[in-house]
């Protein structure tokens, strides 16, 4: 008895991930990937800041680097529409103009509401529907 109720739970488990996998991969299954960050509020990221990173996974999780410190958690898509929560973040010291661009990085993933595609680029948008950031697939 307790061999079958361990195989039950087993197999529950394994079809529980595979379900949201699926359920992930019908709201937006092309925006999962790895993506360097060109644009933050419509202004280009400098190539000296060429590990500006946006990760997302089809498990909700996401991960970046904002060009001094690494930043990472959990997020919501469906359709159109995207949210990132809070996350953590390591806390390393960079130049000021380092440390600008990461902050503005952290300030405009926790406005995005939407996304969009233009061309080989996604489109992050706060909730007026402005552009605050600019990726393009790794």
């Amino acid at each position: 008895m307790k061999k079958v109720f361990i195989a039950t739970a087993i197999i529950i488990g394994f079809l529980s991930c595979k379900n949201v996998q699926q359920q992930n991969s019908q709201t937006a299954p092309d925006i999962f990937g790895k993506y360097k960050v060109v644009a933050i509020n419509r202004a280009n990221v400098p190539e000296t800041m060429n590990g500006t990173t946006l990760e997302l996974t089809d498990s909700s999780k996401y991960s970046g680097k904002t060009g001094v410190n690494l930043l990472f958690g959990d997020y919501k898509v469906s359709n159109s529409n995207i949210s990132f929560g809070e996350g953590a973040m390591t806390r390393m010291m960079g130049d000021p103009s380092s440390m600008k661009i990461e902050q503005d990085y952290v300030e405009a993933i926790h406005s995005v509401k939407t996304f969009d595609r233009d061309g080989e680029h996604i489109i992050l948008k706060n909730g007026k529907g402005d552009e605050v950031m600019r990726l393009v697939k790794e």
